[in-house]
């Protein structure tokens, strides 16, 4: 996007070396600050919307295999739930609620973090509403979004991106109707060993 992608690290505090093993481990708290300094580089408040909306199910690695091979949505977002902590960090988490009619799938990062929090958990609703959309296709919406903060940067263009409106809360996460984590897979993966 016109961007340095060193000076993003640089300002990140993280060496560029990084870039050669993408498979490592990176703290949360490092995380959060590279995403924070991407945001300032390009001068994009949603930027972690567009990046986790373009990436979808298929770039969670791991995540996304557990994803895709569920019977249902349900079954996937309790798998999610599970391998979330072991496979990305133990501060973070996910989690379905439902209250009446209403499902709630939540993100929460544990860890007091102050810098990038608000920018984390737009970049995992993006991430969460790819598992979602899986299941219900892409024009899927869901009733609304949340993110915790007194204020959102950007608050439009990520509505757009999400398909839905984006309200400030006590939890970040995604509300849709309960009745929809029955629906069953349509593009099911079946992991074949020979």
């Amino acid at each position: 996007a016109g961007g340095s992608v060193g000076r993003a690290f640089g300002r990140a505090g993280m060496p560029l070396t990084l870039l050669d093993t993408p498979d490592r481990l990176i703290l949360l708290r490092d995380q959060l600050t590279l995403v924070e300094a991407a945001i300032r580089e390009i001068g994009d408040p949603a930027l972690p919307a567009r990046l986790s909306t373009r990436t979808g199910i298929a770039g969670l690695g791991p995540i996304g295999i557990q994803v895709q091979s569920a019977d249902t949505l349900g079954d996937a977002l309790g798998r999610v739930e599970v391998v979330t902590p072991l496979l990305l960090q133990t501060a973070t988490r996910t989690g379905v609620c439902c209250r009446g009619a209403e499902a709630f799938y939540g993100y929460e990062v544990a860890e007091r973090i102050a810098c990038g929090r608000q920018a984390n958990e737009i970049l995992a609703l993006g991430y969460l509403l790819g598992t979602v959309r899986h299941f219900l296709g892409k024009a899927w919406r869901p009733t609304r979004a949340v993110v915790t903060g007194a204020w959102l940067p950007a608050r439009g263009e990520i509505e757009v991106l999400f398909g839905c409106e984006v309200a400030l809360g006590p939890r970040a996460g995604l509300a849709f109707p309960a009745n929809l984590l029955e629906t069953v897979n349509p593009c099911r993966f079946r992991p074949v060993r020979d």
